[in-house]
């Protein structure tokens, strides 16, 4: 792919917009079928098949809340709760106004990432990293205290990537450790 390097980017063979009218966006999230985002104003967490967005944007999960940052592992999408403190898990198919609670009482809940096992969770208030099962949403734990504000992840096999935003580089662990 070329790119896109102007402000006319869907005119000149660039990206295009696959979903319009949407009202606050945060987190957004792909695997091999759909691409979903947070829309914060809605309160919803929508989605779109792959690559082309055929029939337009739907909703996946519906809250009271604030949802924030959205993840995917192909087969179940994981979403944080801003202003609510949860976090949510629904199978890839979707779950209406029906997700599943795996934590709450987090406070200001922000980014999330996923390995093989396990899901994080920047809990910015409370300047932590939580991990717990992302198989059945057990054990909640502090993966990291005293973070100054984590916000946003990144993984690979082997390493847990984040920022801090009081800190203006990432920090990185080892998962093998």
């Amino acid at each position: 792919s070329s790119g896109c390097a102007s402000a006319n980017c869907a005119m000149s063979g660039g990206p295009g917009v696959i979903a319009q009218g949407q009202t606050a966006l945060a987190g957004i999230a792909a695997d091999a079928q759909n691409v979903y985002w947070a829309d914060s104003g809605a309160h919803v967490v929508r989605f779109c098949p792959q690559p082309t967005c055929a029939g337009g944007p739907k909703t996946f999960a519906q809250i009271a809340g604030t949802p924030f940052d959205v993840v995917s592992d192909g087969k179940t999408v994981y979403f944080t709760d801003r202003t609510g403190g949860n976090l949510y898990a629904c199978p890839a198919s979707g779950c209406g106004s029906s997700p599943t609670v795996l934590a709450s009482g987090l406070t200001g809940p922000h980014g999330l990432a996923i390995d093989g096992s396990e899901l994080y969770v920047a809990n910015h208030g409370s300047i932590t990293i939580q991990s717990l099962s992302k198989l059945d949403g057990t054990g909640l734990k502090n993966f990291a205290v005293s973070q100054l504000f984590p916000d946003r992840f990144a993984t690979n096999a082997t390493t847990l990537f984040w920022t801090a935003n009081a800190k203006a580089f990432p920090i990185l662990y080892d998962l093998n450790k």
